[in-house]
């Protein structure tokens, strides 16, 4: 029998990985679908409508200023940036020129 190192070499260190995205596939639609049968379809017009909180809408929108997001969104990127400068300063005594 002809032995395949191709199929040798990259199937026994990918078959695990395969078999678990293949089972985690299929463990999700299996919960989807029970999600699907057994839940309860009662139409209700209040479900539907846009408001659900009781009360009617206010005549006048409150608008947000622009400032709190561009604020949020530089606390996100600044936390980022630490999440990766951590482990490079934890090895920064074992690296060589070429990780600056």
């Amino acid at each position: 029998m002809v032995k395949n190192i191709f199929f040798d070499i990259y199937f026994n260190d990918y078959f695990f990985l395969l078999l678990f995205f293949l089972l985690s596939f299929f463990v999700v639609l299996a919960l989807v679908l029970i999600a699907m049968l057994l839940s309860r379809r009662q139409l209700d017009i209040e479900k539907f409508s846009s408001y659900e909180c009781g009360f009617e809408p206010f005549e006048t929108l409150n608008t947000f200023n622009v400032h709190f997001y561009m604020v949020g969104i530089s606390f996100l990127i600044f936390d980022l940036e630490l999440a990766y400068l951590y482990p490079w300063a934890l090895h920064s005594g074992s690296l060589d020129i070429s990780s600056f």
